[in-house]
């Protein structure tokens, strides 16, 4: 179940809408969803007869339901108080909220004679059983939500936790301050406030006639902030509690309120190739986040808002007339705005220029300072950063004077950045980069945590097309592209041996079809017995190829829809993986060696790239000319020997930018054979043998390393 997720009773269809009528466990509401996880072993108050205790003694004397109302009678009599509170494991066992099988646990309160003939005396129900077990019981893996999946009472524990948590948090101003922990809400809203005023966010008051746009409303967001067991609203600390002013941004107009909206990040290439550049050089590496990072930045646009409720009355001195604030100029950037993001990196920008730091020219997120001896950079990453040096004065010196500009209270070495593990070790010039945290949670909501793993992500000569998928569309593609973009997240980062077939199944993402989610559950099975691998860098050991070089490959005409031809390469910078690339080509080319020519184009440009970056990273280094080892001796006679006949005039111009690369002792193409092409794995479903060998990430270091 999603931890996220409101339990509700299942209430009958809406006649309307056809969507399921559901009734809120917590207050006396009525919804409707389409998007339902029916728990069928699950029976909520089930010990209790129908219409045996007003719905008043749940939700309280001042709401009350009419005669025949289907709410009434599903609640627990013996319980006053409702269930307005964090149910614990007792509660929900006594209210029959637990299945019978929970845990081996039996309930406390042994069954009544009674209660044992009422159910030897039932005869046992032929339920309808819905299409989710039906699919379930019929092997199909377009569905996780098995039967015999455990529903345990902590899960449900944590989502009525939450769901309480939601009904407690009010949704504006009027209802914190009229809820039973006022006192906490209000004490949340000064300290926002007072951080504003300390801050200098909110400039003069509005007057008649000052400017021709219209004041943006303001609102409040609250939030209880709690991990852990149930708890009770009077046991949360003071400081769990928050509150924030935000703006209404979709009151905003482009070009009155806002202009640009853009704002650069990193490229997970340039993280990675400062990471190996730190690992080489033995560097320091230092993380930490910006607080707060848009109070921090100048407003670019003249923009009024109208003040959220409950900001500060103000008195006439003449009438004694008490009324709201008025409208004020906004001077600093608040969460809500459009151009938040963008105004925040132009301010940090600016900061980091005065230090020294000049945006790289080939990644403007990445800041280097050429004027110092030693190797430093800063790498950020919307308002996480990182800082890379030689000495730890160094870093001492560009905190503190950070410090005096934005509040940073979170700094330290770099062992984790955007969900990513990080194991450093400088004395011996290795690093491991793992995803192991987000894997687990990708196999948790698929519900194979404990599935049987395989060796290989996709079976070999699996292929994908659209003539398998269904007709009419199929009602799961939101699952499916829930799970498709964390495994992509995936790829992007640190698993480069799923970019193929996590680039094949995303093609269908839309209209998802049996094989498809075969092949997505048998990737998930393979993450499940390599979650723990990554991406190692290792300078400590001999015999790496120095520098940076790369592969290419592509595989002829293998999508049976376009008969277009899949396109790879990969980087490497001195054995550790940087930079790989697996997608389906723009046009249909016309032979194998037409395709391995692409293919070269390609991994020609993204050379150029690297060449710009390493030209500044790691300066004095001679990087060119860049090996990239191609296994078509055709495509090697295509770059060096520039003759025009008939089996190559097709090629269009684009893709003889290799050759010019060549001619410029860029790039030298090189064969190498098939067997040995590492971008060989980003083109085809391999066996095990062969992907085994070319496989790009490792198992994490021994405590020896």
């Amino acid at each position: 179940m999603d931890t996220h997720a409101t339990p509700t009773v299942y209430l009958g269809i809406d006649s309307k809408s056809r969507s399921y009528l559901l009734g809120s466990l917590y207050d006396l509401h009525l919804s409707v969803s389409v998007e339902v996880t029916f728990l069928e072993n699950v029976f909520p108050f089930r010990r209790f007869q129908h219409k045996s205790t007003p719905a008043s003694l749940l939700w309280g004397t001042e709401k009350t339901t009419a005669e025949g109302d289907p709410r009434l009678g599903m609640f627990d009599s013996h319980d006053p108080s409702g269930l307005t509170k964090v149910l614990d494991r007792q509660t929900l066992k006594s209210i029959g909220a637990v299945p019978a099988d929970d845990s081996g646990i039996s309930s406390e309160e042994p069954p009544t004679t009674a209660d044992a003939e009422e159910t030897k005396a039932e005869p046992p129900l032929n339920l309808k059983r819905s299409a989710r077990l039906q699919a379930v019981e019929q092997n199909d893996s377009r569905l996780w939500w098995s039967a015999d999946r455990d529903v345990s009472s902590e899960n449900i524990m944590l989502v009525l936790t939450e769901a309480a948590l939601q009904t407690i948090t009010p949704k504006n101003g009027y209802q914190a301050v009229k809820s039973s922990s006022s006192a906490q809400w209000i004490a949340a809203m000064n300290r926002e406030k007072l951080c504003h005023i300390k801050n200098g966010t909110f400039g003069e008051e509005w007057k008649d006639g000052c400017s021709s746009t219209k004041p943006i409303p303001a609102d409040w967001v609250f939030k209880i902030k709690h991990r852990g067991p149930p708890i009770d609203e009077t046991d949360l600390q003071p400081k769990q509690f928050k509150a924030r002013v935000v703006i209404r941004g979709q009151f905003m107009k482009e070009g009155l309120d806002y202009n640009d909206t853009f704002a650069p990040v990193a490229k997970p290439v340039t993280l990675r190739a400062l990471l190996a550049m730190a690992t080489k050089y033995g560097c320091k590496l230092k993380a930490g986040d910006v607080e707060t990072a848009f109070l921090a930045s100048e407003m670019d646009c003249e923009v009024w808002v109208k003040m959220p409720p409950f900001w500060g009355n103000r008195s006439d001195p003449i009438t004694g007339v008490t009324s709201e604030q008025p409208p004020r100029r906004l001077l600093k950037g608040v969460p809500g705005i459009p151009q938040g993001s963008r105004l925040f990196y132009e301010t940090f920008q600016a900061e980091l220029k005065q230090m020294g730091y000049i945006p790289s020219k080939a990644d403007k997120c990445l800041f280097l300072n050429q004027t110092v001896s030693e190797r430093t950079a800063v790498l950020i990453w919307v308002d996480d950063f990182i800082f890379m040096c030689e000495k730890e004065q160094t870093w001492d010196k560009f905190l503190a004077r950070l410090r005096q500009r934005f509040t940073i209270p979170n700094v330290g070495p770099l062992r984790s950045f955007l969900g990513m593990e990080i194991l450093y070790n400088p004395e011996a010039k290795t690093m491991f980069v793992s995803q192991t945290s987000t894997i687990e949670t990708l196999l948790e909501r698929a519900g194979m945590s404990d599935c049987n793993p395989t060796p290989v992500p996709c079976q070999a000569g699996t292929t994908f097309s659209k003539k398998d998928c269904p007709d009419p569309p199929s009602a799961k593609s939101t699952e499916y592209s829930s799970l498709i973009a964390l495994a992509n997240f995936l790829a992007c980062w640190t698993r480069p041996d799923i970019a193929f077939v996590v680039n094949k199944l995303c093609k269908f993402m839309a209209n998802p079809g049996d094989v498809h989610w075969q092949a997505l559950k048998y990737l998930l099975r393979y993450l499940r017995g390599t979650k723990s691998k990554g991406l190692c860098f290792n300078f400590g050991t001999s015999g790496n190829v120095k520098g940076v070089h790369g592969y290419s490959d592509s595989s002829h005409a293998d999508c049976p829809d376009t008969s277009r031809s899949t396109l790879a390469y990969v980087f490497y910078y001195s054995g550790a993986v940087l930079s790989w690339y697996s997608k389906l080509h723009t046009f249909v080319t016309t032979c194998t060696n037409h395709s391995e020519y692409a293919a070269l184009f390609l991994a020609a440009k993204e050379a150029q790239w690297l060449v710009y970056l390493f030209e500044e990273l790691e300066t004095g280094q001679a990087l060119t000319p860049i090996p990239i080892f191609v296994d078509s001796s055709g495509v090697v006679s295509l770059v060096f020997n520039p003759v025009d006949h008939q089996s190559n005039k097709h090629v269009r111009i684009a893709c003889h930018y290799a050759r010019e690369l060549a001619e410029e002792k860029i790039i030298a193409p090189q064969r190498i054979p098939a067997e040995h092409n590492m971008a060989d794995i980003f083109t085809k479903p391999l066996a095990a043998l062969l992907f085994k060998q070319l496989l790009p990430v490792s198992d994490p270091p021994t405590k020896s390393t």
